[in-house]
């Protein structure tokens, strides 16, 4: 499982629309071991270096870079924003912990202090508190 699952499962529960879910994609691998995770290195598109910055800051924020937010142009810092409150409602305010279950230890600070059983479980449960709570 990974994070490209997550983004899936969310998409067809209509939950990210179709841009969303492929700025969100662009953040990730696509070839290799670390397929479907994040990228080691933002995407030149301004819209997905934002959204890879907003998965980022979750994951390993000292990866991020002060200097990079203070520098970036108004299209990145508004992709960050949307991307940020996004991941926020959409993962019920615990991006940062479900983020850390589900990126390897390539870049994640926090994932060695959880167990999960079930990763698929996660993302399922995830699914149906939205399908219970209604779309965002």
């Amino acid at each position: 499982m990974s994070v490209q699952d997550l983004f899936n499962a969310l998409h067809s529960a209509e939950v990210l629309t179709d841009e969303d879910h492929r700025v969100l994609s662009s953040a990730l691998s696509t070839r290799g071991k670390y397929r479907g995770n994040l990228r080691s290195s933002a995407p030149a598109d301004p819209a997905g270096r934002g959204a890879w910055r907003a998965l980022m800051i979750n994951c390993a924020p000292a990866r991020v870079g002060v200097g990079a937010l203070m520098m970036a142009t108004d299209e990145e810092r508004k992709s960050f924003d949307h991307y940020e409150a996004l991941l926020s409602v959409a993962l019920f305010g615990r991006e940062r912990i479900v983020l850390g279950v589900l990126m390897p230890l390539r870049f994640n600070t926090v994932s060695y202090r959880y167990e999960l059983k079930s990763v698929s479980g996660l993302i399922d449960r995830i699914v149906q508190l939205h399908a219970e709570r209604g779309n965002p």
